[in-house]
């Protein structure tokens, strides 16, 4: 890929056709996103995001790449992206990737919380902030199922509702 601005890479900006794009929620004002834009046969990827914005010329077997499937293909870039973060595991769950884990290994719990407008996303930590861990999958469950049996759940203040879990192995 080679970084370019977009005005000069596809020119009339406004003929450009959007082919996909992937958003990381980071808070209520600043999310990332990567889109992928198509004009005269030019494929481009553009970042946007952390008060910055990069765009890069697709070589032409990325753009063959992300033709074939786009989402596949921003999936790949994110979390190439994410790799590069200070905790590459929670960046790729705030880019789109949640396979629950389930097994007998160490594992932790990712909480996503559900305000308006934004998801944070975090480890279930004790009073401490430390991460907490569990034995296995099981474990981590029991800790969710008891979690979501609690009743009446009050919310934050632009608190959406309850929060999901995910969990992950150590």
């Amino acid at each position: 890929m080679e970084e370019i601005t977009i005005r000069k890479a596809l020119g009339d900006i406004e003929k450009a056709k959007l082919i996909g794009e992937i958003e990381k929620a980071i808070d209520q004002h600043d999310n990332d996103r990567i889109e992928l834009w198509m004009l005269n046969k030019k494929i481009i990827a553009s970042e946007c995001g952390g008060g910055g914005h990069r765009d890069y010329l697709l070589s032409r077997e990325e753009a063959k790449e992300a033709l074939a499937d786009p989402d596949e293909f921003l999936s790949s870039m994110a979390y190439d992206w994410a790799a590069n973060e200070e905790d590459p595991e929670l960046a790729a769950i705030q880019w789109g990737g949640e396979e629950t884990y389930s097994g007998n290994k160490t594992c932790k719990i990712v909480v996503k919380k559900n305000y308006y407008g934004y998801t944070p996303i975090d480890y279930l930590r004790d009073r401490n902030m430390d991460i907490i861990y569990f034995e296995n999958s099981q474990a981590a469950q029991g800790w969710i199922d008891e979690e979501e049996g609690k009743s009446p759940y009050y919310l934050d203040q632009n608190e959406a509702g309850r929060p999901t879990y995910l969990i992950i192995e150590d």
